[in-house]
């Protein structure tokens, strides 16, 4: 890692002087305080960086168009990947958030795997959500329940858990599951929702949960864009009209 190296560096260089002139005990500080100081400004640097590149990101991902966006995403890693620790780690846990959301089971789980403990909670969902997927049920809610350290506070966690215990006829499990959301989410609204229809052994209206859901599980969007297609209705995740014809009004100019 280029600012790793650069920082010691730095370091060692202040070490050096320092001890010249004031001996080796007295130059700990302010190499110390040289090293971290220089870490910190270029990893500022290299974040700043990077967020003029992502920029490119979102409106990729909003046309569809995938495979343009892992190319700006493995161009990212590739660039800023050896400068900075966790950059490599983070872009490819959303190489394989990407790949899931295409079904590829097997390149996500590959990705994910890669990003190891830089995973975010996100990625660590769609992890579980892949073991579940390919039969290892007792390793995805181990994932499942690793995940809620990172972000307690996110219905997520509890409702995307829930949702597939209940699929498994494991009624009871989930809802423990979004006992233990409630607890620390008291008012929130979808693990309320959830744990009522389960417990009274309804079915659960998913489209009510809003757009996170449909990234832990794009084939639901998938159907629901096809049913209101079906139905002449504009489909989850299309440009609104407003926005299409300020795009026209913009072209016509």
């Amino acid at each position: 890692m280029y600012n790793v190296l650069i920082s010691l560096a730095a370091a060692l260089i202040t070490y050096l002087v320092f001890t010249a002139l004031l001996g080796s005990v007295a130059a700990l500080l302010p190499a110390i305080a040289v090293g971290g100081i220089t870490f910190f400004l270029i990893g500022r640097w290299v974040s700043q960086q990077m967020e003029g590149d992502l920029r490119a990101l979102m409106p990729q991902l909003q046309a569809g168009k995938v495979d343009e966006a892992k190319g700006t995403i493995e161009n990212i890693k590739s660039k800023w990947g050896p400068w900075q620790p966790l950059v490599a780690g983070q872009l490819d846990a959303q190489l394989g958030m990407l790949e899931f959301a295409r079904g590829n089971l097997e390149e996500a789980k590959a990705r994910l795997a890669t990003s190891g403990r830089f995973r975010t909670w996100q990625s660590s969902l769609i992890l579980g959500l892949i073991h579940h997927k390919q039969g290892r049920k007792e390793e995805a809610e181990k994932v499942f329940t690793d995940a809620r350290w990172m972000a307690a506070k996110d219905p997520m966690l509890y409702a995307v858990p829930a949702y597939v215990l209940q699929r498994d006829g494991k009624r009871e499990e989930a809802l423990s599951c979004l006992a233990d959301g409630l607890k620390s989410m008291p008012d929130n609204q979808i693990l309320t929702e959830m744990k009522n229809k389960i417990a009274n052994k309804k079915a659960i209206d998913t489209s009510r949960f809003g757009q996170a859901w449909f990234l832990f599980f794009p084939e639901e969007l998938r159907k629901q864009q096809i049913l209101a297609m079906k139905r002449g209705q504009m489909p989850p995740g299309a440009p609104q009209p407003e926005a299409s014809n300020r795009k026209m009004r913009r072209q016509k100019r």
